[in-house]
């Protein structure tokens, strides 16, 4: 009969991890035991600054103006009454990190800053979403701004 390998990765409670900051090596997977959440390491970003890898975690309903914290991946707007304001993080920090934001609402979502390139492409602007429910979309950082790669 041939060997069966074992892989194992750094694990730990999610406070663990965040008590102890470690930077992960490129390509080095971190794992949270309590929330089963999954980060990997990009060589250079400490763990707190570190966003999840895709999949992690639920979508996040914001009912008003709100800023995208490190943990937040998929985002539904579900403000009334008004225009929905989304702070982003630095897209210089986060490369290729991908965000969704879908609305419930038939509200405008727009960024803070100007850094939101439109999905046929041209200059950054903060137009994300059209103030219609069930529109949505997926934003990647290129590094410089939010990229609008899908939506609908």
């Amino acid at each position: 009969m041939a060997a069966i390998s074992t892989i194992r990765l750094r694990a730990g409670t999610a406070a663990a991890w965040t008590s102890a900051n470690p930077t992960l090596a490129a390509s080095e997977p971190g794992f949270e035991t309590d929330t089963r959440k999954l980060k990997i390491g990009d060589g250079s970003t400490a763990w707190t600054s570190l966003a999840y890898a895709v999949g992690s975690g639920g979508p996040v309903t914001k009912t008003a103006d709100f800023t995208i914290a490190t943990t937040e991946n998929w985002l539904i707007n579900n403000k009334s009454a008004a225009t929905c304001t989304v702070t982003f993080p630095a897209a210089s920090s986060w490369t290729g990190r991908v965000i969704y934001i879908k609305t419930i609402q038939a509200q405008t979502v727009v960024s803070a800053s100007s850094n939101i390139v439109p999905l046929i492409g041209g200059a950054a602007g903060t137009a994300i979403l059209a103030a219609t429910a069930g529109k949505w979309a997926a934003l990647q950082s290129d590094g410089t701004n939010w990229v609008i790669m899908m939506a609908a």
